[in-house]
């Protein structure tokens, strides 16, 4: 770094310094953080790669998502909370994309999509004949996944973040994933 001092004379130092964070647990391959497992809870978590599964809702004091991508198991819910606060760096994502409702499948009670249709959420799908899929689900507190296409294609799943501060320079989604039918985005609610 070059410093200036007030009467105009320039001057450099080249220095190293360490960062010390208490309580800090690095990732950097695929893991699977159950439910029951509370060793990371309360703790600053820095993932620098892999995929990270986590299954049941875990609070973090700082959670980093420097790399690699943080999801759910099928059929679950992302539940995290922060403390402090929550980072998702440029090549990073918490990614709950096809992890929803698989083909045909849909909310409960609601009506599957017709043959080639799209499945549906809070909007519908598209048509290919009917019936359209029934919407569901809340634009305030969304926490439902989307329904898959009739034949092929899964829904996106559920993010729920509570944080104290976010910056998100990477990915926070819930996309529907493949077929030719279509599926429906799930939910990220912050």
């Amino acid at each position: 770094a070059i410093a200036t001092s007030a009467g105009g004379a320039p001057a450099d130092l080249l220095t190293t310094f360490t960062v010390v964070v208490a309580d800090t647990t690095a990732i950097s391959a695929s893991t699977t953080i159950e439910a029951s497992n509370t060793t990371y809870d309360n703790k600053t978590v820095v993932i620098t790669g892999g995929t990270i599964t986590i299954r049941g809702a875990h609070t973090f004091d700082r959670l980093l998502v420097l790399g690699g991508a943080v999801v759910h198991a099928g059929g679950e819910k992302l539940e995290v909370t922060t403390t402090r606060g929550l980072y998702v760096a440029c090549v990073a994502s918490i990614d709950a994309s096809g992890r929803g409702y698989g083909p045909g499948g849909t909310y409960p009670g609601a009506t599957p999509p017709g043959f080639a249709t799209a499945g549906s959420h809070i909007g519908y799908g598209g048509l290919n004949s009917g019936p359209y899929a029934s919407t569901y689900g809340s634009v305030y507190q969304p926490m439902e996944a989307g329904g898959g296409g009739s034949r092929n294609g899964t829904g996106g799943g559920v993010v729920r973040i509570s944080a104290g501060t976010l910056v998100n320079d990477g990915a926070i989604r819930a996309n529907g994933s493949g077929g030719d039918d279509g599926a429906a985005g799930g939910s990220v609610w912050i």
